[in-house]
């Protein structure tokens, strides 16, 4: 977790700790370029959790996919830097990345820096038991092949597998976050069930644009939909 004190050593304009965040209202100003969707009146019908989740992917992605090319790398090289400043992904010797969709945070220029100074391995998806398992590489350029729906993931004959209890930090991807850091995903499960596989002895942090960060995320009572940490362009919660 990250405490209030190690907010202070992220060199970004933070937002210090949840105690800050329960007092702000829709009135109040957020970073440039938060996003409030399913932040007006109550007068529509309350939907199913599950109806107000793809509804919130569709209406974010395709948010997102009105940002021209050059303005996502902008944006991801803050992302980065703001990544590369956190005292847990300094202090960590082994980190799990993802290959980046191109509706999400790019982080391939950090992760070749990484290359020369930490571990770093991605997930493979496991379809048959919807579980990623970590792998880890070496090379950028050769050790990755095409996965299910097209992603992008270590070819398990050039990487080699990685012990969970190996990995120091995992980076997160997610559609969208809220301040009280719970994550929706794209809808498969698979970074719930791994994260909640870790059992809380691993860090993690949610990465996203500042306008992936809303109000509230719907969840399921009985899942885990949490990260640990939340790093935008703008701040780190």
């Amino acid at each position: 977790m990250i405490s209030d004190t190690s907010l202070f050593s992220c060199h970004c304009k933070v937002y210090l700790g949840l105690s800050f965040l329960k007092q702000i209202t829709i009135v109040m100003p957020f970073p440039q370029g938060i996003y409030f969707p399913f932040s007006g009146g109550n007068n529509k019908e309350p939907m199913d959790i599950q109806e107000q989740k793809n509804a919130l992917r569709r209406e974010l992605l395709q948010k997102i996919r009105s940002y021209s090319p050059e303005e996502l790398a902008r944006r991801s090289k803050n992302v980065a830097q703001n990544l590369k400043n956190l005292p847990q992904y300094k202090q960590a010797n082994c980190i799990m990345f993802y290959y980046p969709l191109e509706t999400e945070v790019n982080l391939l220029g950090i992760i070749r820096g990484a290359l020369r100074q930490k571990r770093v391995c991605f997930p493979v998806i496991d379809l048959e038991n919807g579980d990623l398992i970590p792998y880890e590489i070496n090379d950028l350029n050769k050790d990755f092949a095409t996965g299910p729906w097209g992603i992008t993931q270590p070819s398990e004959e050039r990487a080699r597998k990685t012990e969970l209890q190996d990995i120091d930090l995992v980076v997160v991807p997610g559609v969208a976050f809220d301040k009280t850091k719970n994550r929706l995903g794209r809808g498969k499960g698979f970074y719930d069930k791994f994260l909640q596989k870790l059992g809380g002895k691993t860090a993690n942090v949610g990465i996203a644009f500042d306008f992936q960060v809303i109000r509230h995320v719907p969840t399921h009572p009985h899942k885990y939909e949490k990260v640990d940490a939340l790093v935008t362009e703008s701040f780190c919660i």
